[in-house]
């Protein structure tokens, strides 16, 4: 039953994504960022009522939906962006590899991974395409010292919240983080960033 609920939950972020792009005309960037955060909060409070098992198959799922999507170009509110990126499948992928890597033992280390991807690298995605002026390219990847800034005081501050005794280690964590979003392209932070912070707070925990 709980997998049902997880499974459905996921769904549903997905559906009130397409509606909102489909009737409101929402930029796809927009209903992309809601997509990635409410799968990702989805995935946090995974482990809390989902066995380690259940949440890696309900990732793999979600890996091959968003294959058959993007294939198909069904899912207009997160496919349809101007990048070319494969960020949609990369992050069901990415959560899976960081609940393989970290649960049912490392939860901390698991939590500041997904919370470092769902949170900080959406926040940094939408400074930097809204508020972005001082841009810089890597390996051809438009990215911005705004978008870069945001994405380090959110980790700066789940960093604190998560290991509050380690507070000498906050701050290079997180610049060490915010240096691997920069140079990940087509999506891949969303591979690296969890597995990155995750093993970072393993290390510590």
């Amino acid at each position: 039953m709980n997998f049902l609920l997880l499974v459905t939950i996921s769904c549903l972020c997905l559906a009130v994504a397409e509606l909102l792009a489909r009737r409101y005309r929402l930029d796809p960037s927009l209903t992309r960022r809601i997509v990635h955060v409410g799968t990702s909060l989805v995935a946090v409070a995974a482990p809390f009522f989902v066995s380690r098992e259940e949440l890696l198959i309900a990732c793999l799922a979600f890996v091959v939906l968003m294959l058959f999507s993007k294939h198909r170009t069904l899912l207009t509110s997160v496919h349809n962006v101007s990048r070319h990126t494969f960020g949609e499948i990369y992050l069901p992928l990415g959560v899976f590899l960081t609940a393989y890597a970290f649960l049912p033992h490392h939860l901390t280390a698991y939590l500041f991974g997904i919370l470092v991807l769902g949170l900080g690298d959406a926040l940094a995605g939408f400074v930097g395409e809204r508020r972005g002026r001082h841009s810089f390219n890597v390996f051809g990847a438009a990215r911005s010292i705004e978008g870069s800034a945001a994405l380090l005081c959110v980790t700066l501050a789940l960093f604190v919240w998560l290991l509050p005794e380690r507070l000498l280690w906050a701050a290079p964590v997180s610049i060490l983080i915010v240096l691997a979003e920069a140079v990940t392209v087509r999506g891949t932070d969303n591979l690296v960033l969890p597995l990155l912070a995750g093993g970072v707070v393993w290390l510590f925990a």
